[in-house]
């Protein structure tokens, strides 16, 4: 079988972007993994070893579609998680807090349909629902 692409990550958006800047993000800006580094569970810039806040869309090389959105602040990942099939369809959504699950996780199967959920406090799944 052979390997999959690998992802291709794109900052959307990061505080202090003017307008011409977060449009050229959107529009052309391509950026591979490698220009991301994860330091004790943090994700920094490789380049100025600063560390990423904004949402960071992740796609499979060469495919129009995301295959995973994710928001960061100081490089913890926070607030909104997708994951998304390779149709489009939505597989996971839920949110991180401190850089761990928390809340109410969904996930859907690859025609839609709501498989169920997972309740997380502070990173542990507390039940299903």
């Amino acid at each position: 079988m052979a390997d999959a692409p690998a992802p291709t990550w794109k900052p959307i958006w990061e505080p202090g972007m003017d307008r011409g800047s977060f449009i050229q993000a959107l529009e052309s800006k391509r950026l591979d993994m490698a220009d991301y580094l994860t330091i004790d569970g943090l994700l920094y810039h490789r380049d100025t070893r600063k560390p990423v806040t904004g949402v960071i869309e992740t796609s499979i090389a060469g495919a129009m579609r995301t295959s995973e959105r994710a928001t960061y602040k100081n490089g913890e990942k926070t607030g909104l998680w997708e994951e998304f099939y390779e149709n489009g369809v939505l597989k996971v959504r839920g949110n991180y807090k401190n850089n761990l699950p928390e809340g109410l996780w969904d996930y859907w199967d690859e025609d839609g349909k709501r498989l169920g959920g997972l309740d997380y406090i502070d990173g542990v799944s507390k039940h299903v629902k």
